[in-house]
C-alpha cells in the first residue's frame, strides 16, 4: 500500500484488517522468479521455479487460476505482448516458448542457438521500418530481432542478428520517447541503439566505472535520466550522453539487483539481495524510506 502525506508518498504494509480479509492464497511451491502484468485483462502473473504460472486479481490479489509449463524450464525471462495476445517465456534450456494469453495453451516452442536472457518487445508505431517484432538479447551479447507475424505462424526466423555487447545481455526495452533500444549487460556497459533504416547502430554507450556488470536499468522519461545496479551496493543515476555517472547512490549494505521508478512521485525504488527496498527522491537524491524485509524471508532471487 501507498498513501500521500505531506506531499512524500511512503509505502506502507497492509492495516491489521486488510489482513484478516485477505484471501487465501496458493503459493508456488518454489520461488518466483518473474511477475507480469495483464493489464488489459486486469490480473497479474507470477511465473515460478516450479514450472508453474499462476493468476492473480490485480485489485484483491485473488488466486484465480494455476497453469503448468512443461516447456518453460528455469525462466530466464517473460513479457506479455497486449497487441498479439501471447506470453512470451525464454528459458535456461535454450527455449524460446509461445503461450496464448487467453487459453494459456502452448502456441509454439523452439530450440536456440544460445540462451535468451532477455526479452522485449516493438510494436508499430515505435519505427515504421519495423513490423511487430519480438527482441532477444542472448548470453553471447547478440541481439536477435523475430517478426511476430513469423512467429505466429511456427516460423523462428530472424529479421535481424547481430553482436550488441560482449557478455551477457542482461536487459533491453526500447524506449519511444528516445526512438531507440537501451540495454545493459555483464560487460558493464548500458547502451541506446537506433532502429532505423532496418539496421541497429549504438547511439551512445556508457560504461560503469568499475567495469562490473550492469544488471538493470531505469529510465526517468520527465528528467532524462537513466538508473543503473548490478553486483554493487550503489546505483548510478547517468544522463545518456555524459560518459560518467551524474551521481552515486549509496545506502544499500548488499547488491542492488532491482531498480524501479515511480515516475507520478519522482521516486526511484531500489531493491538488494538482502531484501531490503530503499525509496529515493530522483529530484534531491536522497533516500526517503527503508522498507525492511519480512521476518522469515528468504533471500532475493
Amino acid at each position: 500500500q501507498s498513501s500521500d502525506e505531506s506531499s512524500s508518498n511512503k509505502f506502507q504494509p497492509p492495516r491489521r484488517q486488510d489482513t484478516q480479509s485477505m484471501p487465501a492464497s496458493a503459493p508456488h511451491t518454489a520461488p518466483i522468479s518473474h511477475l507480469l502484468h495483464l493489464a488489459d485483462k486486469d490480473k497479474y502473473a507470477t511465473l515460478g521455479k516450479d514450472s508453474t504460472l499462476r493468476l492473480w486479481h490485480c485489485g484483491s490479489l485473488q488466486h484465480t487460476r494455476t497453469v503448468s509449463l512443461p516447456e518453460a524450464g528455469w525462466v530466464t525471462d517473460a513479457i506479455y505482448v497486449p497487441s498479439v495476445k501471447r506470453i512470451a517465456i525464454a528459458s535456461a534450456h535454450s527455449k524460446l516458448t509461445l503461450y496464448d494469453a487467453a487459453s494459456f495453451k502452448l502456441q509454439h516452442s523452439w530450440r536456440l542457438q544460445s540462451v535468451a536472457q532477455s526479452i522485449c518487445s516493438l510494436e508499430q508505431g515505435g519505427q515504421a521500418e519495423w513490423p511487430d517484432c519480438l527482441l532477444l538479447g542472448d548470453q553471447a551479447g547478440f541481439l536477435h530481432i523475430l517478426e511476430w507475424s513469423a512467429l505466429a505462424s511456427g516460423r523462428l526466423a530472424a529479421r535481424l542478428e547481430l553482436q550488441l555487447h560482449t557478455g551477457w545481455v542482461e536487459r533491453l526495452e526500447y524506449l519511444r520517447d528516445l526512438g531507440g533500444l537501451m540495454s545493459c549487460s555483464a560487460d558493464g556497459t548500458l547502451q541506446l541503439a537506433d532502429l532505423s533504416r532496418g539496421d541497429c547502430t549504438v547511439r551512445n554507450r556508457l560504461t560503469n566505472p568499475s567495469d562490473k556488470p550492469i544488471s538493470c536499468f531505469a529510465w526517468c522519461p520527465a528528467h532524462a535520466m537513466v538508473a543503473t545496479c548490478g553486483v554493487e551496493r550503489h546505483i548510478h543515476w547517468w544522463s545518456p550522453s555524459i560518459a560518467r555517472p551524474v551521481v552515486t547512490l549509496y545506502g544499500h549494505a548488499a547488491a542492488v539487483t532491482q531498480v524501479t521508478l515511480d515516475e507520478g512521485n519522482h521516486q526511484l525504488i531500489s531493491r538488494s539481495v538482502d531484501q531490503f527496498v530503499r525509496v529515493w527522491d530522483v529530484r534531491t537524491h536522497r533516500c526517503i524510506q527503508v522498507i525492511e524485509p519480512s521476518k522469515g524471508q528468504g533471500a532475493a532471487v
